[in-house]
Order: structure tokens, then sequence, then C-alpha cells
């Protein structure tokens, strides 16, 4: 895996964190996001375009729902999965492969295969 390594969070449970230390970790965040996001782009073409492109379909999936779950909390947005006892929604769009290639769950709920 190339490009910028996924920062470590800042602060102490129960300690205020520096601003310039909050942003300095947002601002990385936000790169290895984007660049993370290139990255399964390009995967996501490279496995729809192989011949057994069903047998990656899972993989990117997985790979795209996780990518996707990290960009909502990064953007102060509710979790994209329910978890119980918590006050998360599932009100997230996830990425999901349709027929017609890729599309979005808005639901938050995947289709079963």
């Amino acid at each position: 895996m190339s490009g910028p390594e996924a920062p470590d969070p800042p602060g102490r449970l129960g300690e205020p964190i520096p601003a310039p230390q909050l942003l300095a970790y947002l601002s990385g965040l936000e790169a290895w996001l984007a660049h993370r996001r290139t990255e399964l782009d390009r995967l996501d073409q490279a496995a729809q375009a192989s011949p057994a492109s069903e047998s990656y379909t899972d993989d990117v999936l997985l790979a795209l729902t996780m990518w996707q779950a990290i960009r909502t909390r990064t953007d102060g947005g509710p979790s994209p999965t329910s978890v119980p006892g918590s006050s998360w929604t599932t009100k997230a769009a996830i990425p999901v492969r349709t027929s017609s290639g890729r599309g979005t769950c808005p639901s938050g709920r995947l289709p079963r295969s």
C-alpha cells in the first residue's frame, strides 16, 4: 500500500486535545481518505474488468463499505451501521454494485446476493 498512512489519533481519553494537534490529525485523515478512495476506485475498475469479476464483488464491497464508514464518521455523520444499545442510526448511503454498475444503497441496508 502506498501513499499517506492513517494518522495516529491525538489526545487521551478524558483530556482535551490541543487545537493544532486536532487540526493536523484531521488534515492527515483527509489525505488518507482521499488516497484510499483513489486506490479503491482503481481496484473496483480492475475487478469489474476482470473475467472473474463476481469473485471480487464481496471484497470490493467490504472495502468500499469500510471506507464509507470512516468517511461518514469523519464528516461528523452517523455510523453507517446500527449498533444495538447506541444512538447510531443506519442512514448513510453505502456504495454497492448493481447490475448497471456502481450505485448506492440509501437505506444503509445491503442487498442480499
